[in-house]
């Protein structure tokens, strides 16, 4: 319903795939959620050309290969905890509006990716469905 609304006011395609992804992330977050990765093929309305974007997590910026070398470890095992990377969902979304999104871009050209959370706050909160207050540290950090 977040999604179709977007599009009934006005929002493209992404707009609308982003709006889905968060309505998702509040009401059913062991399925998708900001704690995850966001991978994304956009095409753009009117045009022929595919963006493949990858919102994978990265590793922890004190992570390097020379001090895991010195460890002794010459691969990273899947269970251990030097395999878990920082989720990249929220950055995706934040890149994704920014560069293809519509609705969410002021007179001046400037982003207000608050625009579209705000939206979807008032939609879950007004559609009775259980909010979850991590998100709005995500969006008010």
């Amino acid at each position: 319903q977040a999604a179709v609304r977007i599009l009934q006011d006005g929002g493209n395609a992404m707009d609308a795939a982003l709006a889905a992804c968060a309505v998702q992330a509040v009401v059913e977050p062991q399925s998708t959620g900001i704690g995850g990765e966001c991978f994304c093929l956009y095409s753009p309305g009117g045009g022929d050309s595919i963006t493949a974007f990858n919102g994978s997590g990265r590793a922890p910026k004190a992570l390097n290969s020379e001090w895991m070398l010195e460890q002794g470890m010459t691969s990273i095992e899947r269970h251990s905890p030097h395999a878990v990377t920082v989720p990249g969902a929220v950055d995706a979304w934040v890149q994704l509006n920014r560069d293809h999104a519509c609705c969410s871009i002021d007179e001046n050209g400037k982003i207000k990716t608050v625009f579209l959370f705000i939206f979807l706050i008032s939609f879950v909160v007004n559609s009775s469905q259980k909010f979850v207050s991590i998100f709005l540290l995500y969006i008010y950090k």
